[in-house]
């Protein structure tokens, strides 16, 4: 039996949404499960998991076979309601950045690259993509500076 216990922060929040409670809760949860695990012939392993906000080290993890011997793998994660599983939307975050060189405009205009006309055109297709999305899927993205 496996114990996620989940380690991370959230920038600039840290512990938001009761991060600071799951590793806490599956090393207890494992504790206690340890006074009946030799009756059974089981083993608890507590595995430390940090990322679930981003592509998650869970299934890096699943997939480098840290679980294959596991009959039971779970985690805890507080909330609002009682709930034997969720579903959720993993985030993956993506940093573009987008460069051009100056030039005169009417002297040299084939000299310059514009990287404002990029980032636009390539914020407006993303957004076009959203209708064929899958309703179970969010694209969002955001301008976040500019860089001189």
């Amino acid at each position: 039996i496996a114990m996620l216990a989940e380690y991370d922060a959230l920038p600039e929040i840290g512990h938001a949404c009761g991060h600071n409670l799951i590793a806490m809760v599956s090393v207890g949860s494992a504790l206690a499960m340890k006074s009946f695990a030799d009756t059974l012939g089981a083993e608890i392993y507590v595995f430390g998991t940090p990322a679930e906000e981003t592509i998650g080290t869970k299934v890096q993890m699943s997939n480098n076979g840290f679980f294959d011997d596991m009959d039971v793998v779970m985690m805890a994660h507080p909330a609002n309601i009682n709930a034997d599983c969720s579903d959720t939307m993993a985030i993956n975050g993506y940093k573009i950045a987008f460069k051009g060189r100056t030039a005169h405009a009417a002297a040299a205009p084939e000299e310059g690259l514009n990287a404002l006309d990029a980032m636009i055109n390539f914020f407006n297709l993303v957004n076009a993509l959203r209708q064929q999305t899958k309703s179970d899927a969010r694209i969002h993205g955001i301008i976040t500076r500019e860089v001189s």
